[in-house]
């Protein structure tokens, strides 16, 4: 769940996660330095958890499952919080 507050709003809006659909490299720009990322699968389970991320990046997710995953984008020091979702194919 995001928390509401104009910097979170603005923070939001400059998170890009792409492609979407996924198949192998998830590429990402996120608004803060130091940002985790968290993997849901859809049974709700942690399948990877991406720490101390830059702003701008990717991710390789060839051994992840053909599937829907819920991308949790977590900063800390920011009080910052939110979820996207994508698909592997």
């Amino acid at each position: 769940q995001k928390l509401s507050s104009p910097i979170n709003d603005i923070a939001n809006d400059q998170i890009q996660i792409y492609p979407n659909p996924v198949q192998e490299e998830m590429y990402y720009t996120l608004p803060f330095k130091e940002t985790h990322i968290s993997m849901i699968n859809s049974q709700g389970q942690v399948v990877g958890i991406f720490k101390h991320l830059e702003q701008h990046g990717q991710l390789d997710l060839h051994n992840f499952p053909t599937g829907v995953y819920m991308v949790h984008v977590i900063q800390e020091e920011k009080g910052f919080y939110t979820v996207k979702k994508i698909i592997k194919y």
